[in-house]
């Protein structure tokens, strides 16, 4: 009722976007409240039928302004990235990468100092999110995946977890100068990475009441459950997968108040008649 009040009526968006290198776009968790308009209200242009609703940010980050995330990966990539030799290679596409960043050609060696990760990545993303109101708890959870060095992995270099941007140099190969395969994520040429960790965080309602009542920056919010692994919450069934197997994991999540119960979508998690198909995976929340 408070947030009602403080929100004047509006109701609050939960964001959950996929971050992208676009600067205008979130990079980690974004949440607004908003007053739907009604049918009488006109189109904002005339080229087409899109309505603009005015939002009060609740929690903000951008590329300026980016979700801190565990420093436990690190930024690497070849400081002649783009450039060719003599001969016309460059030193991104070698199919074998041995930390020198030269070409095949022994010429334009270097990698860039490797430097940890400590802001969300284009990688890091949100892809489902939900208000949870209990009778003795409420919070904002937030569920996705964020590059992270996991434990049992083996990881090329210097034994931690990279993240770099560059092409695939093959069928089922994306490497980066130091031989890391971070084929699973990454698009094409862009951001990539070795491995993820399927993540859930908590945001209190009492932060985001502070902003919508003045007291408190947006960009300020943070969470209070951060990168939780959500593999490690208990429940029956088919197992939550601590490492994420692809980009865009998680469909959704919905919070069933009379039950106290949590549905989360895991995309592609069974395979049927050659198409992957989800598993809804159900937590009892203790609120």
């Amino acid at each position: 009722a408070s947030m009602q009040g403080a929100l004047g009526g509006k109701r609050m968006a939960v964001g959950a976007p996929i971050t992208s290198g676009n600067s205008t776009s979130p990079f980690g968790a974004y949440a607004a409240a908003f007053a739907p308009p009604s049918n009488s209200v006109p189109a904002s242009t005339t080229a087409n039928t899109a309505i603009a609703i005015p939002t009060t940010d609740l929690i903000f980050t951008d590329i300026d302004h980016r979700q801190a995330r565990p420093g436990d990966s690190d930024q690497c990539g070849w400081s002649h990235y783009g450039q060719s030799d003599s001969l016309g290679a460059q030193p991104q596409n070698n199919t074998t990468q041995n930390g020198s960043g030269c070409t095949v050609n022994g010429q334009l060696c270097g990698a860039t100092p490797l430097s940890p990760q400590t802001g969300f990545t284009t990688l890091d993303m949100f892809t489902a999110a939900t208000w949870i109101d209990g009778a003795s708890k409420q919070g904002v959870i937030y569920i996705g995946q964020i590059c992270r060095t996991l434990a049992g992995q083996t990881y090329a270099g210097n034994g931690r977890n990279h993240v770099t941007y560059g092409p695939t140099q093959g069928p089922n190969t994306h490497l980066c100068v130091h031989g890391q395969n971070h084929y699973n994520y990454c698009n094409s040429t862009g951001d990539s990475t070795q491995t993820m960790m399927s993540a859930l965080y908590i945001y209190n309602p009492s932060d985001l009441l502070a902003v919508a009542r003045g007291g408190k920056s947006a960009v300020s919010v943070t969470p209070a459950t951060d990168a939780y692994d959500m593999s490690q919450l208990v429940h029956v069934g088919a197992p939550f997968p601590q490492i994420a197997g692809s980009l865009f994991r998680y469909g959704g999540c919905w919070f069933e108040p009379q039950s106290k119960l949590l549905f989360v979508s895991e995309t592609n998690a069974e395979g049927w008649a050659s198409e992957g198909q989800p598993i809804i995976h159900i937590f009892s929340v203790d609120c």
